[in-house]
């Protein structure tokens, strides 16, 4: 008789550790009987068999064998198995018992679907042409909304295929498509409300030591025009008035871009980790890390994606608004600023295969690290620290924000976080 192992209850939908019954078989000895007197014991059935035959006479035929297995159950925890990687991220990061990494004690919000606007304030002069050291700027923040393994730009209606993300509008699924962004009831967790409705992600934070999520505080967006300057004023002329070719444009409608590598197994150049403290500074060498730093309680993680500021355009001079990898219709600057640039012709300025100039755009993922957390055991769901990379999906309110771009980043205003081209004020709601 063979040695059996049955392995009972080993069902676990996930890769991580399982408790399962483990039922392990002894065969043990075949004893040979006639009646209740014990004749031998043998170690198989088949040789308590012959011993049987070889004793039988015609008038002695009642023989038996009788095994004495015995089963011995124990209940076995399986270990983890490593993580494994699917569609180039890592399998198995859990959601049941997240990380809260925000002091305020927000996690994922449920978002308005309502514009949510102050009363208007009158505009003061805007800076000089000359200023070349005042960039326009808007800054937007929006809190998470929820995390899934879907991606609408490279999985379009395929749910479940990606690595897992961490979005910043609820309802953001592998369905969404220019045609529904902005459907009526839709919610936007950002300030603002329904004014921005577009669709935001980044790869999952976890925590190796049990792969548990880790939910940010908020996601920080600098819309900015680093990329002016007295040689290549934002407006195209010195009375704001009309836009050159190297005018600041906003970001198209329709817009679909890939920042950062999500494959990345080396840094990319595109995508950083900082450790900011009071005052909104980086704490010495902890800034622009390429792998994620040892920030201190108190402090914010930050995870910093820089989008590119140039697109392509089609054969009329509209912009292209996307491409087969996500990535191609786009490019960043080239060149220096003017202002310190060894040789002016090539100031800091859009390459001439992408001559639409959009704002400088950089995502910051904010993690509060609050006591007890150990930063340096954190990892990014595409599988290294760097493969940062964010997702955008635009769902702009389109007139209102071609306004704004007129007031605040042609005219290169600080409009802080933020003000609108009329002078209101995108409200604060949920914790944004």
């Amino acid at each position: 008789m063979k040695k059996i192992i049955a392995l009972l209850a080993l069902v676990a939908t996930q890769a991580f550790s399982a408790t399962v019954i483990q039922v392990k078989e002894d065969p043990g000895v075949n004893d040979l009987y006639k009646g209740t007197k014990k004749l031998g014991s043998y170690p198989t059935g088949s040789a308590c068999t012959d011993a049987a035959k070889a004793l039988a006479t015609p008038k002695e035929t009642k023989f038996f064998c009788k095994n004495t297995r015995t089963l011995l159950v124990t209940q076995v925890t399986v270990a983890d198995p490593p993580p494994t990687h699917m569609h180039g991220g890592i399998q198995g990061i859990k959601h049941d018992n997240m990380l809260l990494a925000s002091s305020d004690g927000y996690s994922f919000q449920p978002g308005v679907d309502t514009m949510q606007l102050s009363p208007p304030v009158p505009f003061g002069p805007p800076p000089a042409l000359t200023d070349w050291e005042q960039p326009g700027a808007v800054r937007q923040v929006c809190k998470p909304s929820h995390m899934s393994n879907d991606d609408a730009i490279v999985y379009p209606g395929q749910s479940g295929l990606a690595h897992d993300h961490t979005f910043f509008r609820p309802g953001t699924d592998a369905f969404l498509t220019n045609a529904n962004v902005r459907a009526p009831g839709n919610k936007s967790t950002c300030r603002g409300g329904t004014l921005d409705l577009t669709g935001r992600w980044v790869p999952t934070m976890y925590n190796t030591v049990d792969m548990q999520a880790v939910i940010p505080h908020a996601l920080l967006i600098y819309y900015k025009t680093t990329n002016c300057n007295y040689s290549i004023p934002c407006s195209g002329t010195s009375d704001y008035t009309s836009a050159a070719a190297t005018a600041m444009n906003w970001v198209p409608q329709g817009y679909h871009i890939i920042a950062g590598d999500p494959t990345a197994t080396a840094p990319s150049g595109r995508s950083f980790f900082s450790c900011f403290g009071e005052g909104g500074t980086s704490r010495d060498g902890t800034g622009n890390q390429t792998t994620i730093p040892a920030c201190l309680p108190g402090e914010q993680l930050w995870m910093i994606i820089h989008f590119p500021q140039c697109v392509a355009t089609d054969s009329a001079g509209n912009p292209i608004l996307d491409s087969p990898d996500h990535k191609s219709h786009a490019a960043y600057m080239e060149g220096w600023p003017a202002y310190n640039s060894p040789f002016p012709a090539k100031a800091y300025r859009c390459p001439s295969t992408h001559p639409f100039q959009i704002p400088d755009i950089t995502f910051n993922v904010q993690f509060d690290v609050l006591p007890g957390m150990d930063t340096t055991k954190w990892n990014l769901s595409c599988g290294t620290q760097y493969c940062g990379h964010g997702d955008w999906f635009d769902g702009w309110e389109p007139v209102i924000m071609k306004a704004t771009n007129e007031e605040c980043l042609r005219k290169r205003r600080d409009c802080g976080t933020f003000v609108i081209y009329n002078g209101s004020t995108a409200q604060e709601f949920q914790g944004n």
